[in-house]
């Protein structure tokens, strides 16, 4: 599979990458605990409560393969780091192109660009 790489299959990688680290859990505080009794609510009280989202952890492997991803950011040049991982959290191309401050066309040629080279190493 080494030899495999294109373009497409890094933007993959990156894409699941920002997923998986999306889906990781917070940093909770430990050690701290309150003594505040456990709140009991009522049916009615609790269909008026919002809908909490479910949030699936990542699978084993996927934390695998983001860890093994993160590791080839080191591949990408300084400047485009924060445009591939823009990208890879599915940002439109305008909006990167006025965080970064550069033309669209301009930003999708580095992208481009940049992953070719992750891509291109990683055959290696």
């Amino acid at each position: 599979m080494r030899d495999e790489w294109t373009i497409e299959k890094v933007a993959e990688r990156f894409e699941e990458c920002a997923s998986v680290l999306n889906r990781l859990p917070d940093n909770d505080i430990s050690g701290y605990s309150t003594y505040w009794p456990e709140i009991i609510y009522t049916e009615k009280e609790i269909k008026r409560q919002p809908v909490k989202t479910l949030r699936l952890r990542p699978l084993p492997d996927a934390i695998d393969r983001m860890e093994e991803t993160l590791q080839w950011i080191l591949y990408v040049h300084e400047d485009c780091r924060k445009l591939v991982w823009l990208r890879a959290y599915r940002t439109p191309w305008r909006e990167i192109a006025r965080q970064v401050g550069v033309s669209p066309r301009s930003v999708r040629r580095y992208w481009d660009r940049e992953l070719s080279e992750v891509a291109r190493r990683l055959v290696e």
